[in-house]
């Protein structure tokens, strides 16, 4: 089942390649995944400190999101000596396939039902789109968003997050319930410490909600005077503070950076004490608590414990003042222990009713076979979702086949690090492809150690390029607002304010009069400040670069209105 669940996930992405307009270029199932893919590349280029991504300057920095899962991915592929492509097609069936079996694991642990243990994990892994409030009516309209798609597709997060999440999980359990008088019986407190540990160099998500786990199970303890369960939750903590030394210290030395509070803000990590919905955890404490067998006395503690984490870090601003963004919590551990601790519940309010084994192994039978269509489903209409339509600024998946025989050419003759000039679609495939830098920021720049002003710079070079004149500039920057907003700002405006376009005013007055100054420089100047090498351009898609008209540019390819120039 766990296989069959990796096979189901990787499905679309191995069916694409069957297309005839395939050209070497995958398709993507879900959201962001583009950005990860990128990050993979940095680590298989020998840049797995992760200071920057995109840009061939700041590579030198600390990290503001570590990289340990990019280079767990992969070392995967380079186990077997796969390319870009088959490394993440490859770990869409081994990391969904371990999730599946560390969930197993977990509430088979807790309650000692199979069957139970079997569905939940199913229900996880391919169904984890149903339980969104409008997936029923999208379903019936036979229509989907990448957001519906099936979630644990996705590389790194939550691939690798929640596969150490629940891997944790089961072996604190595990360690909850032995004897230590036997050295050797501290073995599973060894590893949910390691599994935590690593978790700080993966999603912050993950390791702060264990934290607070931690932390509210250990002051039950110490109420209750259950001395030994306090150790074991010390002796966790130390192998955890072990294993994360080098992130703690990586972030101090980020924070003697001038950039590390704009980047905090950009990354959403703002002011403010503002309440978020806590309808979904609350609704599940109550019927958990009512509801859960009073009789799995530990079982009972540690469900409640976690649901009461999820209330205290999906509102953790109250205490803190710092607002995160909440849907993370939401998404990978709210939903997925909602969903577990529910099944379980249903299943001993069905066993109260039928007493039929052999029917209750037939109604859960029935339901994973459910999953398991809803799985394929799910597929079938992301996978034609995904052939005509890729994001609002992007072409379709077969749109962007034409792009494949390009960065084989950048791969052949393009010198490793090299900066290349090319539109934002464009871009992020070369950071997925090719070991190059870009001089355009694909939109992810933003969450790394980068000043404001080179973001900045690099957002007015693509208005150069586009002949947007000084006296306009004011113009279109209030009529792309949201875009400038998000590509500089990021996460920080919308968390403030609501929205991107509700940046305010003044910013954008700002902004406009900076790019008046900034249109004077010559373009020749530009291409040597970013040290761009090569300049791709799309002419179909980008008719105002007008890239031929400037001596400094010598054409060396040309195909499919697509030409590549190499400065001289």
């Amino acid at each position: 089942m766990a296989v069959l669940a990796g096979l189901i996930l990787a499905l679309p992405q191995f069916y694409f390649r069957f297309h005839e307009s395939y050209q070497g270029i995958d398709m993507p199932l879900t959201g962001a995944e583009t950005f990860y893919q990128g990050r993979i590349q940095e680590v298989r280029d020998g840049y797995p400190s992760m200071g920057n991504v995109w840009f061939l300057e700041y590579k030198d920095r600390p990290y503001i999101q570590p990289a340990l899962g990019e280079i767990i991915t992969s070392d995967l592929g380079k186990i077997f000596g796969l390319d870009m492509n088959n490394t993440i097609l490859l770990s869409r069936i081994v990391f969904p396939a371990l999730i599946f079996l560390a969930i197993y694991a977990f509430v088979y642990l807790l309650i000692k039902k199979k069957y139970v243990a079997l569905l939940a994990s199913a229900g996880i892994l391919l169904a984890d789109n149903v339980f969104t409030r409008p997936f029923i009516l999208n379903l019936l309209k036979w229509e989907i968003t990448e957001y519906q798609a099936l979630g644990y597709a996705r590389p790194i997060n939550p691939q690798i997050s929640s596969l150490l999440f629940f891997a944790f999980l089961v072996f604190f359990w595990l360690f909850l319930q032995t004897d230590t008088s036997k050295i050797k019986k501290w073995t599973f407190g060894i590893l949910s410490g390691l599994f935590w540990g690593m978790s700080f160099y993966v999603y912050f998500y993950t390791w702060s909600l264990i934290l607070v786990f931690l932390g509210i199970l250990g002051l039950f303890f110490l109420f209750k005077k259950e001395w030994l369960d306090l150790r074991k939750i010390f002796f966790v903590v130390a192998v955890a503070l072990i294993v994360a030394g080098p992130y703690i210290l990586n972030t101090f030395q980020s924070m003697q950076y001038l950039e590390y509070t704009e980047s905090s803000q950009r990354l959403g990590l703002v002011d403010g004490r503002q309440p978020l919905p806590i309808n979904l955890v609350a609704a599940t404490l109550i019927v958990f608590l009512i509801f859960f067998p009073r009789t799995l006395k530990k079982a009972y503690l540690f469900g409640a414990t976690l649901f009461v984490s999820l209330l205290v870090v999906l509102n953790q601003q109250i205490i803190t003042g710092k607002v995160l963004i909440g849907d993370h919590y939401h998404w990978y551990y709210s939903k997925p222990l909602a969903f577990i601790f529910m099944t379980i519940i249903l299943f001993f309010l069905l066993e109260k009713i039928i007493s039929s084994q052999i029917l209750k192994k037939i109604i859960i039978g029935v339901i994973i076979a459910a999953f398991i269509l809803n799985g394929f489903t799910t597929d079938a209409i992301n996978y034609f979702y995904r052939l005509q339509n890729y994001s609002v600024d992007s072409d379709s998946i077969v749109g962007q086949q034409r792009y494949g025989p390009i960065l084989d050419w950048l791969n052949a003759n393009a010198q490793k690090d090299s900066v290349v000039l090319a539109n934002s679609e464009l871009s992020i495939l070369i950071s997925v492809y090719t070991p190059l830098n870009l001089a355009l920021d694909p939109k992810w720049a933003n969450q790394y150690l980068v000043p404001q002003r080179e973001l900045l710079e690099r957002l007015f070079l693509n208005y150069r390029l586009i002949g947007v004149s000084a006296q306009d500039a004011t113009e279109v920057f209030f009529r792309e607002k949201s875009w400038i907003s998000m590509m500089i700002f990021s996460e920080y405006y919308r968390q403030t304010l609501g929205e991107w376009d509700q940046i305010p005013e003044e910013v954008i007055l700002s902004l406009a009069k900076e790019y008046q100054v900034f249109s004077g420089y010559p373009i020749e100047k530009l291409f040597q400040k970013f040290k761009i090498k090569y300049a791709v351009w799309d002419t179909t898609k980008q008719p105002e670069w007008a890239l031929g008209q400037y001596p400094f540019l010598r054409e060396v390819r040309r195909d499919n209105k697509i030409i590549i120039f190499q400065v001289i």
